[in-house]
């Protein structure tokens, strides 16, 4: 008897310190398609994770890790899917061919500022042609969209497209090609590590990307960087997906968890992206640098440019990659985006 109240008596002492209600931890893992300090980072991933611990009582416990950290950017998307990934945020544009309407949102200049790409991103996802193409990805909480675009330029200022005319135009994807050659440019594909090399060699005249990357990637120690063009957003579609089978195992109060406090996250990382980017301007300005903001009517002809590659080949890169009916669901992206309110005093 002696035995069995001993045994009674450590299982009592047990319960006493893990009380019933507290879930056993679970460690999920999560990879951003971000690098280092990135703002989303900082102020979006890393607060929400430890949100979501304390408010599930520590069930839900979710490793943050860097981008390329477990796998390398371009293979989140497949790993993911199979398992090696809990959650990620997933760029559609690594994987064209399984997001092929979802592609239609990223044409050039849907939007004007990341605050505007964040929320159309969010309602495409309600759209059935785009809900099901990332249904086949996992469980999407919710999407954004990117940084507004810059042209960081070694030949003097580039306020309209005729002066990109000629120009090597250095850029990260090849979705830009078509954008460039559309001015009149030539693309130097390069990849983000070696912009800054690129252009201290003069591989390029001019680099064509997120405006953060003046800052982040040294390109203010480059000299000859002397002027920065802010461009309307060139949204790319972006998402924070969680694992089908992952999903799946969490208890009913875990989902409807995260699901609640997820919703709103695609305007939070617009805004977030939009503040960093104004900083970063200002940081390019006392740095010396001539950042110049294009008028409306200088911000109208950089949207009429891409008009023909809307019309034409926008609309053959969509039909390339199956979308019925490419012109009408490009004119609905379209639609979508003028209805689509973005940041206070941002050109129309």
């Amino acid at each position: 008897m002696r035995i069995g109240n001993r045994v009674i008596a450590l299982l009592l002492a047990g319960a006493a310190l893990f009380p019933a209600g507290r879930a056993e931890a679970r460690e999920l893992m999560f990879q951003t398609p971000y690098q280092g300090d990135h703002v989303l980072n900082s102020r979006l991933f890393k607060p929400w994770f430890k949100q979501l611990e304390r408010e599930s009582g520590g069930s839900l416990h979710i490793v943050f890790r860097r981008e390329g950290e477990l796998v390398p950017a371009r293979n989140a998307l497949p790993s993911l899917m199979r398992g090696r990934l809990d959650m990620a945020g997933i760029n559609a544009q690594y994987q064209e061919s399984i997001f092929p309407y979802t592609m239609a949102f990223t044409a050039p200049y849907l939007t004007h500022d990341s605050i505007q790409a964040g929320a159309l991103c969010q309602r495409a996802l309600a759209l059935p042609e785009v809900a099901a193409e990332w249904e086949k990805a996992g469980k999407t909480l919710f999407a954004w969209g990117s940084d507004r675009s810059g042209l960081f330029s070694t030949v003097g200022p580039v306020l309209s497209p005729a002066e990109l005319r000629g120009k090597r135009v250095i850029i990260w994807g090849l979705s830009q090609m078509d954008q460039v050659r559309s001015w009149g440019g030539i693309p130097v594909h390069v990849s983000p590590r070696d912009t800054f090399m690129a252009l201290e060699r003069k591989l390029g005249d001019v680099f064509f990307g997120p405006l953060p990357t003046g800052v982040a990637y040294g390109l203010l120690e480059l000299e000859a960087v002397r002027d920065i063009t802010v461009l309307p957003a060139t949204t790319v579609f972006l998402a924070f997906v969680v694992n089908h089978e992952v999903w799946n195992s969490l208890s009913a109060r875990e989902r409807a968890l995260m699901e609640k406090s997820a919703a709103g996250k695609s305007v939070e990382a617009g805004q977030l992206l939009y503040e960093r980017t104004n900083q970063d301007m200002e940081t390019m300005r006392k740095a010396g640098r001539s950042v110049h903001v294009l008028t409306p009517a200088q911000f109208q002809a950089f949207k009429a440019a891409n008009r023909s590659l809307l019309a034409n080949l926008w609309v053959n890169k969509l039909q390339k990659l199956g979308v019925r009916d490419a012109k009408a669901f490009l004119r609905l992206a379209q639609e979508m985006a003028d209805q689509t309110p973005g940041a206070p005093g941002s050109p129309e």
